[in-house]
C-alpha cells in the first residue's frame, strides 16, 4: 500500500506531469519536498520561496510579493501602530523617559555660557563648524551629544543646536 506522500505525487505527476513540483497546488499545500523526497533529488527542479498569498515568486528573504506585502502592511499599519502606543505607556518605558528628560535638563541647568570660549560665537559656528557638521553622521552625532537620532540629524541639515553642544561639535569638525 503506497504511503500518503507516494499517492500525492502520484496524483500530482499523472495532472501535471514530471515536474510536479512547479504545480501551484503543490506549492500551497507545501509538499514540493515529497516530490523531490521520493522522486530522487534531480527529479523535480527545486523552487525559489513563494508569496503566501498569490503564489508568486519571492526573494529569498521576503514573505510576500509587492502587491500582496502592500496590501497586507496597510492591513496591519493600525494594528502596530495601536501595539507601540501601548508599548510606548508601559511603566519600563515612561520610567526611560523620564530618566532622559532628567538627565538632559540637568545638563541644560548645569551649562553656564561663561564656560563657552569667547571664540566660540553663532557666527564662528555657523560659518565654521556647521559646513563640517554636515558631513558626519547623524549617529555619530546622536552618540558624541547624547542627544535623539532625530535632533542630530536635524543639526547635521543645518538646524542651529544648543550653545552647549557648540563645542563638541567644533570637537568632531576639527575646527577648534
Amino acid at each position: 500500500m503506497p504511503s500518503l506522500c507516494e499517492g500525492l505525487v502520484h496524483r500530482l505527476r499523472s495532472l501535471f506531469g514530471r515536474f510536479a513540483t512547479d504545480s501551484p497546488p503543490l506549492r500551497a499545500l507545501g509538499l514540493e519536498w515529497c516530490v523531490r523526497l521520493r522522486g530522487g533529488p534531480h527529479s523535480a527542479p527545486r523552487i525559489g520561496k513563494i508569496c503566501r498569498d498569490c503564489g508568486k515568486g519571492v526573494g529569498e528573504y521576503q514573505t510576500f510579493c509587492k502587491t500582496c506585502g502592500e496590501q497586507t502592511s496597510t492591513e496591519r499599519v493600525p494594528d502596530l501602530a495601536r501595539l507601540g502606543r501601548l508599548a510606548a505607556q508601559k511603566p519600563s518605558a515612561r520610567a526611560r523617559r523620564s530618566a532622559t528628560q532628567r538627565e538632559r535638563a540637568l545638563a541644560r541647568y548645569a551649562w553656564k555660557p561663561s564656560d563657552q570660549p569667547s571664540w566660540l560665537t553663532e557666527r564662528f559656528y555657523m560659518e565654521k563648524v556647521q559646513p563640517v557638521v554636515s558631513s558626519i553622521s547623524g549617529s555619530e552625532i546622536a552618540r558624541a551629544l547624547k542627544v535623539s537620532r532625530v535632533y542630530a540629524n536635524l543639526i547635521r541639515k543645518g538646524r542651529l543646536p544648543h550653545p552647549r553642544h557648540w563645542m563638541k561639535l567644533s570637537k568632531m569638525a576639527q575646527t577648534d
